[in-house]
């Protein structure tokens, strides 16, 4: 927040918010996991989801669960899970290509992952970053 005070920032917002062909949103949650891998730079295609669940233990314990999403989905080379107060959540996905993701898609999960991920997808949005480019630090 510190930073949004700055004088040098509110520039740059200004700027960027030029490039928008929408509004933009911003989300401060302070409870933030990372699964897998987390973010890659090497990530060729990245979702993103938003939706909301009632309980927010759900969807972190199923995602902690890095042997049974690895084995469930080994297209995903990790992700980021961003959760609100009130249960809405933000969360990226990062393949190594779109093909390996739309492929993982079709595959039907397990019997007892089944109902969460419909729980959990249920109204969501989806967001699809095509050619997502990275420049870590």
């Amino acid at each position: 927040m510190a930073n949004s005070r700055r004088p040098e920032q509110g520039a740059w917002a200004k700027e960027m918010m030029a490039l928008m062909d929408g509004p933009v949103e911003f989300h401060d949650c302070d409870d933030v996991m990372m699964f897998l891998n987390g973010g890659a730079d090497d990530a060729g295609f990245v979702q993103i989801i938003q939706g909301k669940v009632d309980d927010p233990s759900r969807i972190k314990a199923m995602l902690a669960d890095t042997s049974m999403l690895h084995e469930m989905r080994p297209d995903i080379i990790g992700g980021t899970l961003a959760i609100e107060p009130d249960g809405t959540y933000t969360e990226t996905i990062a393949f190594q290509d779109e093909e390996s993701a739309r492929m993982g898609e079709k595959q039907e999960p397990p019997p007892e992952v089944r109902s969460e991920l419909e729980a959990m997808m249920a109204g969501a949005r989806f967001y699809d970053l095509h050619h997502p480019w990275f420049e870590s630090a």
